[in-house]
């Protein structure tokens, strides 16, 4: 997975990420991503020991959040 990051591929061709390149893409933290994970709202695959999140589907999850209510005083 770190040579296809390694390449500069285009965002839209990346289909899986490590949990640690999704903690560095959203900001999310480790705890909340693994929560979202076990929650299913996440969707994620193992490869041996590894987890990887389907990226496009996650982008897709975050897009569908509710927008941030910032009040200034």
């Amino acid at each position: 997975m770190e040579a296809v990051m390694d390449q500069k591929v285009p965002r839209a061709d990346i289909r899986y990420v490590s949990v640690s390149d999704w903690i560095t893409r959203t900001g999310m933290s480790r705890t909340d991503t693994y929560r979202k994970l076990g929650d299913g709202s996440l969707h994620g695959k193992k490869i041996g020991r590894k987890t990887v999140i389907d990226f496009q589907a996650g982008l897709t999850w975050l897009a569908s959040l509710p927008d941030a209510e910032i009040i200034t005083k």
